[in-house]
């Protein structure tokens, strides 16, 4: 399942690119780059508390982006962040590990505000999210999740430095579907906040 969604993530960027060397998008310079970051899990079934007693907790992610100018204030941003989790949730009082590992699948659509301050330019950004998890070896119970959807806004500044932008940017995805794979009663949402830092060429 990794692989697949790799390749795929690839070949997008890959076809997004090509498709701008014949039309007017070729006036505009691609970039390409990557992030890591803080994510605070924030898993949530309507406080079902009598199904599910649930502990959110810090975790890390680390990814790729490509990022494709669509005019002088909108691009549209691929990305792939893989992150590692560590929610848990405690069922019939067994406690699990609710998705140690992820693989986000992201395209994202941002605006940099007219306005900007020398070198520094805020912006906004949303989009979808497929949330795939990744089974392999773990010290413990898991959770036994399914890929899902998540809807994701952001705000964060570019900073141009002299080889490279520099882009903090605190980002929000809110969980759309029941990440479990065999779900009952409330529903189980996979949501999280994440602080990244993203670096891109010039």
């Amino acid at each position: 399942m990794i692989r697949i969604c790799s390749m795929s993530f690839v070949l997008f960027v890959s076809g997004l690119s090509s498709a701008q060397t014949g039309d007017s998008l070729s006036t505009f310079k691609s970039t390409y780059g990557f992030n890591f970051g803080l994510n605070q899990s924030a898993l949530y079934n309507s406080n079902a508390t009598d199904e599910l007693q649930i502990k959110n907790a810090l975790g890390f992610r680390l990814g790729v982006f490509a990022e494709f100018p669509l005019s002088k204030n909108w691009a549209i941003m691929p990305k792939s962040e893989l992150s590692f989790n560590f929610g848990r949730v405690t069922d019939k009082n067994v406690t699990y590990r609710v998705d140690p590992y992820n693989l986000d699948m992201m395209m994202h659509f941002k605006y940099y505000y007219k306005v900007n301050y020398g070198k520094v330019q805020p912006y906004f950004v949303l989009g979808p999210n497929v949330r795939v998890p990744i089974k392999g070896d773990f010290d413990g119970l898991t959770y036994d999740t399914k890929i899902s959807l998540a809807a994701d806004f952001a705000f964060g500044l570019r900073i141009e430095t002299q080889h490279f932008y520099l882009s903090p940017e605190l980002r929000f995805s809110g969980g759309l579907t029941d990440i479990r794979k065999n779900p009952s009663g409330k529903m189980l949402r996979g949501s999280n906040a994440a602080l990244v830092l993203n670096f891109s060429s010039k």
